[in-house]
C-alpha cells in the first residue's frame, strides 16, 4: 500500500484499504493491482449489482503517479506574481 499523508489535516492514515473497509461497511470490495484486470473487475461489479442488488466497490492500484486533482504540490502555497494578490497568502 502507499503512504497517504492528509498534511495538515489533523490525522495521516498511512494504508487504507478501500476494499476491506467496503466489505465492512456491506458492499463487496474488489481490489485491482493489474490493469490488464479492471475489465473483469468491472464486470464482476455490474454483474453483482444487476443480479444480486449487490453494491460493490472498485479498489484500482495500478499506478504510482499522482494525477490531478491529487498533485504532490496540491496543498502548497501558492507563489503570487500579482502585487495587490501579495497580502492573500
Amino acid at each position: 500500500m502507499l503512504p497517504l499523508s492528509w498534511g495538515n489535516c489533523g490525522y495521516a492514515f498511512s494504508t487504507i484499504i478501500g476494499a476491506k473497509v467496503a466489505s465492512s461497511m456491506g458492499a463487496e470490495g474488489i481490489t485491482v493491482d493489474k490493469l490488464e484486470d479492471v475489465g473483469s473487475a468491472l464486470k464482476k461489479a455490474v454483474y453483482m449489482q444487476m443480479n444480486e442488488g449487490k453494491t460493490c466497490i472498485i479498489e484500482i492500484l495500478c499506478t504510482l503517479e499522482l494525477g490531478d486533482p491529487f498533485r504532490l504540490d496540491a496543498l502548497s502555497k501558492p507563489v503570487r506574481y500579482l502585487n495587490k494578490y501579495k497580502d492573500y497568502v
